[in-house]
């Protein structure tokens, strides 16, 4: 679990990537943790971290592979929301009633999406995904209604401009 001065301006967070996501791009910087097998750090261990850090940092990142891909991402953010942490999410969208909960919950302050390729909706191959890739337009619109502050970047791989 690093700590950051980047991932959230103006703050020092601890960022907890979680594994697993639907998506396969190829110019993906956390490949290692697409696949959802890798070594996991128990849960105890991550809030025994946190614990130790109240009042030493000001928030928690959420990121990954994708944070919407965990199924106790809900539960997990409002634990670490009760020990008085700022929280940001870091997604692709891919998950806007998953999404649409988080924001109906007040969780996170921080929203920073990442939109794959300029072209609605997402193509497969600018995602890598098999199936047909998710309409993060949903999640677009859900994030500028809630209020949050939120930062959208996209990602353009090398050879797709169009």
């Amino acid at each position: 679990m690093p700590l950051t001065t980047v991932e959230w301006e103006g703050k020092l967070a601890a960022v907890l990537f979680g594994q697993g996501c639907p998506w396969r791009c190829r110019y993906c910087h956390n490949t290692s943790l697409v696949p959802a097998d890798g070594k996991l750090t128990p849960w105890e261990d991550v809030m025994a971290f946190l614990q130790d850090r109240v009042g030493l940092i000001d928030g928690v990142v959420f990121s990954g592979g994708e944070p919407t891909a965990q199924a106790a991402l809900l539960p997990a953010m409002r634990e670490v929301a009760d020990l008085g942490f700022a929280l940001a999410l870091h997604t692709n969208g891919g998950q806007p009633k998953l999404l649409q909960e988080l924001l109906d919950a007040g969780l996170p302050q921080l929203h920073r999406h990442g939109r794959k390729g300029a072209v609605r909706p997402l193509r497969p191959d600018h995602a890598g995904a098999r199936q047909r890739a998710p309409r993060p337009s949903q999640s677009v619109s859900a994030i500028i209604k809630s209020g949050v502050d939120y930062e959208f970047r996209t990602t353009y791989p090398l050879g797709s401009v169009e």
